[in-house]
C-alpha cells in the first residue's frame, strides 16, 4: 500500500498507527484480515498459521475463494429454506451461494470451513427462526455456540445483511 515509500516513513506509519486507506471494490475479506492484522493488540491479531489457512482456502464445489452470499442456519427445519435460497442464487450466474451442505470440504474443520466462506462473502443471509431461537435459549450462552459465532462475525462485517 505505501508502494514507492522509504522504510523510514512506512516505520513512522506503522508505529504512529497509521493504515493504507481503504478502497471501494476491495474484497470484504480482504479488508477484514487487514483489520485484524492490524489490531493494537496482539493477542487479537490472527497468527502466521491462520493468515495462511485464510489465504489458501477455497471452496471446492464452486472452485471460488469468494462467495457473493453466505447462508446461515441453525436447526433442520430452516435446511429446506437455505436449500432453496441457495439453488437460486446458484443458478444465476456469476452468483455463488456458500451452504454448508455444499461447500464445507471434506474432513475441512468448521472454524476452517465455515468462518472462511463467511468471511470471504460478499453478503450473508441469517436465517433466524423461532425454533433456532429457542436452541440458543435452551442451550444458554455458550463461548463455543458455532452459529452465534457465525451471527457475530457476520454483524461485524461492512457487508450488507439479510436476517
Amino acid at each position: 500500500p505505501w508502494a514507492g515509500e522509504d522504510v523510514p516513513f512506512i516505520y513512522h506509519q506503522i508505529v504512529n498507527q497509521q493504515r493504507p486507506e481503504l478502497k471501494d471494490g476491495w474484497s470484504p475479506w480482504a479488508i477484514g484480515l487487514m483489520r485484524k492484522c492490524w489490531m493494537q493488540d496482539p493477542s487479537k491479531r490472527p497468527s502466521t498459521k491462520e493468515v495462511l489457512n485464510d489465504l489458501e482456502w477455497t471452496c471446492k464445489r464452486h472452485n471460488v475463494q469468494e462467495h457473493t452470499v453466505f447462508i446461515s442456519y441453525r436447526v433442520a427445519s430452516d435446511s429446506g429454506l437455505a436449500r432453496k435460497l441457495a439453488d437460486t442464487i446458484n443458478t444465476n450466474k456469476p452468483f455463488s451461494a456458500y451452504l454448508d451442505k455444499d461447500c464445507l470440504n471434506h474432513g475441512e474443520d468448521w472454524t476452517h470451513g465455515f468462518m472462511n466462506g463467511l468471511r470471504t462473502s460478499k453478503s450473508e443471509i441469517l436465517l433466524i427462526s423461532k425454533s433456532s431461537m429457542d436452541q440458543v435459549i435452551q442451550n444458554g450462552p455458550s463461548g463455543t455456540d458455532n452459529v452465534l459465532k457465525e451471527w457475530e462475525e457476520s454483524l461485524q462485517k461492512d457487508t450488507p445483511k439479510m436476517i
